[in-house]
């Protein structure tokens, strides 16, 4: 008797507990290590600036003589980096590729502080492109210019500064001998690099998508699920004829019709997570390509779903690139062919367990 209860309260802990705990470690693993990817180093302090700082902003392609210019005010000492979002079109030959001149310096002062030429093609790899200067110890409270210039662009080689909210960050680079010089400084910094850090979207969202396993998981043991499936059940019944017809039950083929509908709320999430990245944010993050995926082939096993669904989704995707190709919006064309890719992986690695259960 007292083996059973100890085996039961042994299970218990480890379903309430250890596994949320270890789903909660995950998350705050996975944000710390984009955190730190989107800096590209820990000493690294981000600050978006808002679209306000813009005196010249171009709405079109950057092409010969056009240029992006603006002014702002340093919040920290140590300035060293401003990244500007851009959006690429279809790539061009090496050979033909634009020049870009980045330019800035202290308000008001006589001549440019630096100045360097860089190719557009490395805005291709790294679309948020960070313009790297010596560091200006001094910075705090000080008004900055900063101008970018197409040296060579056309309508056929050039990029464009990007609508996207959040286009445009100041980043200061801090000494790590001064960070690590005591527990209570590196704490300091730490929080505060945190803390900025969820200012940008990029960070809130990706964060948000490492979060789910844990939702997800506490979803289904939560006790509110009795009280979800009554409006379930009720737009069931209002829609039962549609929920039974041969075209619903292909579309979300299941064990029982009363899961065709308490799924919506998982896919909802997914899909949205997978549009919002795919057609807005872009963000290429690798943990976010793995994370998605395999929550979606957790999802529809657990409910009983088979891979037809999941392959639905993914050819579904397909169609999106070469709408998107048509108006010269190739970043946004790669991405969901991206995501059309790992659909269509998702759905191929169901297959494989459904054939593995079936031998059983």
């Amino acid at each position: 008797m007292n083996n059973k209860k100890s085996g039961f309260l042994r299970n218990k802990f480890i379903k309430f507990a250890v596994i949320p705990l270890l789903l909660l470690a995950l998350w705050f693993g996975l944000t710390s290590l984009y955190i730190v990817k989107l800096d590209t180093a820990f000493s690294l302090l981000s600050y978006n600036l808002p679209k306000t700082i813009f005196t010249h902003f171009p709405k079109d392609k950057l092409q010969k003589g056009n240029f992006i210019s603006g002014d702002f005010l340093a919040t920290e000492n140590r300035l060293g980096i401003l990244s500007v979002r851009f959006e690429t079109f279809f790539r061009p030959a090496y050979k033909n590729e634009d020049s870009l001149l980045f330019q800035i310096k202290e308000k008001n002062a006589e001549g440019w502080y630096y100045e360097n030429k860089y190719r557009d093609g490395m805005i291709y790899e790294l679309p948020f492109f960070p313009f790297g200067f010596p560091i200006i110890p001094d910075s705090r409270g000080k008004i900055y210019e900063f101008k970018i210039t197409s040296l060579k662009g056309d309508e056929y080689n050039s990029v464009a500064i990007s609508n996207r909210w959040q286009n445009i960050a100041a980043k200061y680079k801090f000494n790590k001998n001064e960070i690590l010089q005591s527990n209570n400084s590196f704490l300091q910094f730490s929080f505060k690099k945190f803390t900025s850090s969820f200012e940008s979207i990029d960070v809130l969202f990706s964060s948000f998508v490492y979060l789910l396993p844990l939702l997800f998981y506490l979803m289904l043991l939560s006790p509110l699920g009795k009280y979800f499936e009554k409006p379930i059940s009720f737009i069931g019944q209002k829609f039962s004829s549609f929920s039974e017809s041969a075209f619903f039950k292909f579309l979300l083929p299941s064990s029982k019709a009363s899961q065709r509908f308490s799924i919506v709320i998982f896919d909802v999430i997914l899909l949205g997570a997978v549009l919002i990245d795919g057609l807005y944010l872009r963000l290429g993050n690798d943990f976010v390509y793995l994370l998605v995926p395999i929550l979606w082939i957790f999802v529809q096993r657990y409910f009983r779903f088979t891979s037809r669904k999941t392959f639905i989704v993914g050819i579904s995707m397909l169609l999106f690139p070469p709408v998107f190709l048509q108006f010269n919006l190739g970043q946004i064309a790669e991405n969901m062919a991206v995501w059309a890719y790992l659909f269509l992986v998702a759905g191929t690695i169901q297959i494989l367990l459904e054939l593995k259960g079936s031998e059983r």
